[in-house]
Parts: C-alpha cells; sequence; structure tokens
C-alpha cells in the first residue's frame, strides 16, 4: 500500500516542477518572438545587400551561406512558438479578474498616488488564471517605479473592439502560437486592456509598438530585459498579443486578447461539477488575503451554484465560523496570511467544530506544516497556483464524503 506521505511529497516536487516550467515557458516564447522578430529584419538586410553585390559582380558565397544559417535559426524559433503547449484555461470574466489585481496593487500604493478603472462588465478571455493575474500585477508595480514620481496616478481600461482584417494586419495579429484562439473571420471581436498612466488617452492603433521591441531597449530606467520577456511571454501563452504606446514605452501595456465565444474542454470539465439543480445550496467560506484569489475563484464557484463567504484573514475566519454554527459546508483556507496563519486558523476551527471540513490550499507552505494539518484532519491540499478545474474537483470530492 502506497504511504500517504510519499504521494503528497511526489505531488509537491510535480507542483514545484509545474510552476518552474511555466515560467520558463514564458520566458522562452518571450525570447523566441523577439529572436525571430530580429531574425526577419536581418534577413531582409541580407537580401538588400545580396542584390547589390550581385549587381556589382562580387563573390556571395559567404553571404548566402549566412543567410541560410540564419533562416534555419528563423525557423527553429518559428517551432518553437508553433509548438510549445499553450497554458490556455477555462472562460474568465476580465473585468472580475482585474478588480482583484487592482484593489491588490491599491495596497502597496501611498495615500497620495491611486489607480482609476473603467472595466466594461462580462468580457470573456481564455486564460491560465493566476498567470496572468500575477502578470498584470508585475506590470502595474514597475511601472509605478519606474515613472520618476511617487505620485503617478494610473489607469486600467477594459473595453470590447471589433477590428477588420486591416486593423489586425497593423497589430500583427495572425497564426502562431496558440493559433485556435487567433481570428479568423473578416472581423474579429477582442477584449482590450490598457494600463496607462492617468490622462493619457488610449492610443490609436498605428500608435502601438510590439512590446518585444522594449528587449533592446537598454537606456536608463528601462525594464530589466528578462522582465519584458517573460511578460512577453505569458501574454503570449495565453492567446493574446502584447504591445506598448509609443510616447510612454516603459508605463503603458496594451493587450488585445481574443473575446472567447466557445467552450473549451476545461469549461465542460467545470460544468461536470456544478451543483447549480441542487435544492439547497452548499455554503463554503473562502479564506485568503489576497484579493486576486478572492475574485476570480468565488465568481467561478457562485456559477457553479455554491453560496460563498469571504474572510481576508484567520481572525475573520474563526469570527463568521463561530457566528455561524452548522451553516458552513467547507473552509478553503490559504495557509499563509497575516495576523493569524493557516495552521493556527485550522486548529481553532477544529476547536469550534471538530467535524469540519477544511481544504488547505498555498504556494509556499513547508511539507511539515502541510503534514501537520492533513494529520489532525483536513479534508485535502491543494497547492497554488492550481487549475479552476482541479478546485472544483476537490470540492466536489470533499463535499461528497460525509463526515
Amino acid at each position: 500500500m502506497a504511504n500517504p506521505e510519499d504521494a503528497q511529497l511526489n505531488d509537491r516536487r510535480r507542483d514545484d516542477a509545474t510552476l518552474e516550467c511555466n515560467a520558463f515557458r514564458a520566458l522562452l516564447l518571450g525570447v523566441c518572438q523577439n529572436l525571430q522578430s530580429i531574425l526577419t529584419k536581418v534577413d531582409s538586410y541580407e537580401e538588400l545587400l545580396l542584390d547589390e553585390m550581385e549587381s556589382r559582380g562580387c563573390d556571395t558565397t559567404y553571404l548566402l551561406q549566412e543567410q541560410n544559417e540564419l533562416r534555419g535559426m528563423a525557423r527553429l524559433t518559428n517551432n518553437v512558438l508553433e509548438n510549445i503547449p499553450a497554458g490556455g484555461g477555462p472562460r474568465v470574466n476580465l473585468a472580475t479578474l482585474l478588480t482583484g489585481v487592482i484593489d491588490r496593487f491599491r495596497k502597496a500604493l501611498p495615500p497620495e498616488q491611486r489607480v482609476l478603472e473603467n472595466l466594461t462588465p462580462e468580457l470573456y478571455v481564455r486564460c491560465d488564471t493566476f498567470e496572468l493575474q500575477e502578470t498584470l500585477l508585475d506590470m502595474l508595480e514597475r511601472f509605478s517605479d519606474l515613472s520618476g514620481l511617487r505620485s503617478k496616478n494610473w489607469q486600467v481600461i477594459l473595453q470590447q473592439v471589433k477590428l477588420n482584417r486591416n486593423e489586425m494586419g497593423i497589430l500583427q495579429y495572425s497564426g502562431g502560437l496558440n493559433s485556435v484562439s487567433a481570428p479568423k473571420d473578416s472581423e474579429s471581436e477582442f477584449c482590450v486592456i490598457s494600463i496607462l498612466p492617468e490622462g493619457v488617452a488610449i492610443p490609436e492603433l498605428r500608435k502601438l509598438h510590439p512590446f518585444r521591441e522594449l528587449l533592446a531597449d537598454a537606456s536608463a530606467g528601462s525594464l530589466p530585459m528578462l522582465v519584458c520577456a517573460k511578460w512577453l511571454g505569458a501574454i503570449l501563452n495565453n492567446g493574446a498579443r502584447l504591445y506598448y504606446d509609443n510616447k510612454w514605452p516603459n508605463q503603458s501595456a496594451v493587450i488585445y486578447f481574443p473575446l472567447a465565444t466557445e467552450h473549451t474542454t476545461e469549461d465542460e470539465e467545470l460544468a461536470n461539477y456544478s451543483v447549480a439543480d441542487e435544492p439547497e445550496p452548499k455554503t463554503i467560506l473562502l479564506v485568503d488575503d489576497e484579493d486576486m484569489i478572492w475574485d476570480v475563484i468565488s465568481d467561478m464557484l457562485q456559477q457553479l451554484g455554491y453560496r460563498i463567504i469571504l474572510a481576508g484573514d484567520g481572525k475573520e475566519a474563526v469570527q463568521i465560523y463561530g457566528s455561524n454554527p452548522g451553516m458552513i459546508d467547507l473552509v478553503i483556507l490559504d495557509m499563509l496570511m497575516p495576523n493569524m496563519g493557516g495552521r493556527e486558523t485550522f486548529f481553532i476551527l477544529k476547536e469550534l467544530d471538530p467535524q469540519v471540513k477544511v481544504l488547505a490550499s498555498s504556494g509556499y507552505v513547508s511539507q511539515e506544516e502541510i503534514q501537520d494539518v492533513m494529520d489532525a484532519g483536513a479534508a485535502g491540499f491543494l497547492r497554488k497556483p492550481y487549475r479552476l478545474a482541479d478546485l472544483a474537483r476537490k470540492i466536489h470530492e470533499i463535499l461528497a464524503t460525509k463526515a
């Protein structure tokens, strides 16, 4: 019989490897897209040089050999972009996701600084939720640090636009990575996220530059090269394209997502765990200090038919649970929180109700701490970041088990 401790250790190693793989994939995609762009430009310059040398009767053997090598490298980078598995994910409401990111960003702002939002509701895209959240938050934080003025204010705008083939051509939006998500019709609907300094108008299409150009910008005060590459790759990995306003090269980002209309296999998998038709909805207490976690996960769980109560830390969770005896069917508990950590919260909840069902979750917690709460009766553990379908499946399994 398999040792539960060995199984959990293997799960942790697998999850850690997945995190590292996702980070490396994003970086590789960003570097390859930039390299592909550079190789294309060099090839064009060599074509001009080759024509000039041939017209003068010069020996072009060496140049032809070099051009073949460059084109071989271009084919290699193109194969990488086309064949790396895309992150994908379920349909996610971008307005909900952005609300969590903005709320998290606001917490780190000084009192004199603000971020404004103008978010069109009910715009859905397919994405790796956690990867996109962390990327957008990192953009806001780094733009703010590079502004030079700590009082700089920001705006985040989400809108829906329709582009024709010519406009998509301006954006160089076609084929390649995540070709399933790429638009194929003469006109296509897009969700557009614009992160800009306050007062800056949303740039016209022709004033947008591909974000990969910033990889070559080594000027003082510019974004680090690896940061640009990681952002670029993360956005590519989610079937979107990343640009910047040429007037604000290190303080702006404009992201074009194809509007998600068709359902994916992960959407169908999520739907398998729906309890919306049950006469009495189950109540879940979601305990997490991250607003980004609250918004997307609570939205998804409510769509599946659960009633959600939110708690921002362990003390609030204990108060809510104690004030609602017999009313909460499951507690989803983050292990790392301020004021009162997940482990302490768990044991207080067990004192209040020995039959409490707790699904522990965290991205950074020791195996010993996980094992401690599991041995004490936690119903399960999920390491962040997890797929929403995995969370829905785990909840379904726990609630189907009698205490």
